[in-house]
């Protein structure tokens, strides 16, 4: 009778044996399913990762240092020994007809004067500043809806600048306002 548990036992281990490889190749197919994924995971999060060691200032200095910029970091203005009084203002401005015109004369002047006339005519126009803007004279600004301006008649812009040794400087350009077109097609 001995004999025969013992064959019992060899019996159940036997079984066991065979579902434990049974096991085991499920086992392996989900360890092949858990190391694709463990791979996926480590491939995300290292990018991720790295993606993280650049701040912001680090992606634009990426994405801007495609671009080749001819702007000078220095502002010249009338004392320098660089500046040019004929590249003080474009040659020319296209203005929208509901936009406003701002430009700018450069820094460290005595005084500033800005003249505008109607090419077309030969009058000077009254420039009204906008409501709640301060003028400072360095700037010039105005709202073309609410001025004289026309569509298709180019305006002569004209900038007297006197530095602080009371030397003049002058420049003018070309402006001409166009009509901006609407392209809603609901209307």
């Amino acid at each position: 009778m001995r004999h025969n548990t013992l064959k019992l036992k060899k019996l159940k281990i036997s079984q066991n044996n065979s579902s434990n490889i049974r096991r085991n190749d499920q086992g392996i197919f989900l360890c092949r399913k858990d190391l694709l994924f463990c791979i996926f995971c480590l491939i995300i999060g290292s990018g991720l990762f790295v993606g993280c060691l650049n701040n912001m200032d680090g992606l634009y200095e990426n994405y801007n240092s495609q671009f080749n910029y001819d702007v000078q970091n220095k502002t010249i203005t009338p004392d320098d020994e660089e500046f040019d009084e004929t590249q003080m203002l474009r040659e020319e401005y296209f203005v929208y007809d509901n936009a406003t015109l701002n430009i700018s004369a450069p820094y460290n002047c005595a005084s500033y004067s800005w003249s505008v006339i109607d090419m077309s005519t030969g009058f000077n126009l009254d420039v009204k500043p906008l409501p709640n803007y301060k003028m400072t004279g360095r700037e010039f600004v105005t709202y073309i809806p609410d001025s004289e301006w026309k569509l298709g008649v180019t305006y002569k812009l004209t900038l007297k600048i006197t530095n602080k040794e009371g030397v003049e400087y002058k420049d003018s350009c070309g402006i001409i306002v166009y009509q901006h077109y609407n392209y809603n097609l609901e209307d």
